[in-house]
């Protein structure tokens, strides 16, 4: 049985794949993706790898998304005071491939 990969994110890196929202480069969202499913994803695949990621709903997806929503009921929706609170802990989160 092979061993299961890992890689660390930070939030703010997540809160793009989670929230769909760029809150980071576009190259954290291939690096996100590209390490999740073990894949090479070119500009097109990135909306497949969305929506099987969306449909998959991980752990760590539903917990990101879990704090995502907290955080938008305390602060509201407003991107930039939502980016700004998240980049003053910004913590990273071991993120496992899909095997």
């Amino acid at each position: 049985m092979e061993k299961e990969k890992f890689k660390h994110f930070t939030l703010l890196q997540l809160f793009s794949v989670v929230d769909g929202r760029l809150a980071t480069k576009i190259e954290d969202v291939y690096e996100i993706y590209n390490h999740v499913f073990n894949d090479e994803f070119t500009n097109i695949g990135l909306l497949h790898a969305s929506d099987k990621l969306e449909s998959l709903r991980p752990s760590w997806f539903v917990m990101v998304e879990s704090m995502i929503r907290n955080l938008k009921y305390i602060h509201g929706d407003d991107f930039n005071k939502l980016i700004e609170v998240i980049k003053e802990s910004n913590p990273s989160y071991p993120i496992p491939q899909i095997q």
